[in-house]
């Protein structure tokens, strides 16, 4: 990373009257930076399995699901009467 910094003209030659400063980017931030990138593939990748989801019908009965516990198979009963 370079930071360039107008300076004052003083009288001293700098390179064209900037201050260029050469930074590198500390190994935290490079993590974090990693970290944020990863993180927002994952979250894309969320987003697209949740659409393919929706758009395959994964979602259109909601209701019968809950309530089928409910509901007595006919086989358990048959075989627990005889």
């Amino acid at each position: 990373m370079t930071i360039v910094i107008p300076t004052v003209d003083t009288g001293h030659s700098t390179a064209l009257g900037y201050v260029i400063i050469y930074t590198q980017i500390s190994t935290t931030m490079q993590i974090i930076i990693l970290l944020i990138a990863i993180s927002l593939i994952l979250a894309i990748g969320f987003l697209i399995g949740f659409f393919w989801a929706v758009r395959s019908g994964q979602y259109d009965d909601d209701y019968t699901p809950s309530i089928r516990m409910l509901f007595d198979d006919e086989e358990t009963n048959s075989k627990i009467n005889k």
